[in-house]
């Protein structure tokens, strides 16, 4: 009898271990089990997210022409899809430094759901840092064609991060004068380095190897370390329209040297639900020529529709 106390004590003890661990895994991984697959019929032409790739790596350099350049591009492409386009700015209103292209679709009075993405500064890495703003671009096509009449949604081209201590977002500004909050916020960063080799991957943290694939040929779902986080439902959505891993991480911005984080954090701090979406490519600096994978680009921005177009459906 006196044998038996501690061993059910060790027993209870590990119980409670292992119930922690998994409890851990689950807030921080939001596993999706048994994910649907239905092939989506809103899709973009790998071609011309090519084409808005090779505009930026090649046309667009550093500096303010650079990015005046990028904004007007930005713009014309945005006009093109038919959306009421407008350039915030901070500051003294002169340099392209403080801007964001803001393409809005939809009733104005209907929820509002964001999706953003960073203007390129070119430079190394320059077709990998400009395939979120090409998807972006895509995305606009795509709410021509198959518009959601019952949400709001806008398309936002921002600055990139930078070093700088207090750097501005126009944007966020706007929605905290107005004192609007998105009911979604998803922001596309790096979508397009994908790889099958395993283990060609440095690690985010150490034991990160215990939460996400070996492989890098996954998307990457980034969202605060919260229980309201909504990497949950994105990642629902995502990982059926797609044919490829979707993974997903909710963890302090301390813990993930990822760029388009400090951003994301951004909106974090302003108590604003946004999903940072990305690929793994910022942990392959040496295999940093790998060429973009632009049909599963295309997949990565049908799956982002579906993600509005499944808010769109709610809101009905």
């Amino acid at each position: 009898m006196s044998r038996s106390l501690p061993l059910k004590s060790l027993f209870l003890l590990g119980l409670f271990v292992i119930g922690g661990a998994v409890g851990a895994w689950l807030f921080v991984t939001r596993p999706v089990f048994f994910p649907g697959r239905a092939k989506s019929v809103y899709s973009v032409a790998p071609q011309k997210l090519q084409t808005h790739v090779n505009y930026f790596a090649e046309r667009v350099a550093g500096g303010r022409r650079g990015r005046r350049e990028a904004i007007r591009y930005i713009y014309r492409v945005f006009e093109a899809s038919g959306a009421t386009v407008l350039v915030e700015k901070v500051g003294d209103g002169e340099s392209p430094e403080g801007e964001s292209v803001v393409a809005q679709f939809g009733s104005p009075g209907a929820p509002l759901h964001m999706v953003g993405a960073p203007i390129p500064a070119g430079g190394r890495d320059a077709d990998r840092d400009a395939s979120g703003i090409s998807g972006l671009l895509e995305l606009a096509t795509l709410l021509k064609r198959f518009p959601l009449s019952n949400i709001r949604v806008e398309l936002v081209a921002f600055r990139g991060e930078s070093s700088l201590p207090g750097e501005t977002n126009p944007y966020l500004e706007a929605l905290l004068e107005l004192k609007v909050s998105p009911k979604q916020i998803l922001l596309l960063h790096s979508i397009g380095t994908f790889m099958d080799d395993s283990n060609s991957q440095e690690e985010l943290f150490p034991g990160a190897f215990l939460l996400l694939p070996s492989k890098p040929n996954f998307l990457l779902l980034l969202g605060a370390p919260s229980f309201s986080s909504p990497v949950y439902t994105v990642k629902r959505e995502m990982q059926s329209a797609v044919h490829f891993p979707v993974a997903s991480l909710n963890l302090p911005p301390s813990l993930l040297p990822l760029s388009g984080v400090r951003r994301a954090e951004q909106f974090w701090k302003a108590d604003m639900s946004a999903v940072l979406v990305t690929d793994t490519g910022a942990l392959r600096g040496a295999l940093s020529g790998v060429v973009l994978n632009y049909p599963r680009m295309a997949e990565v921005l049908s799956a982002v529709y579906q993600v509005l177009r499944k808010a769109n459906s709610e809101a009905a």
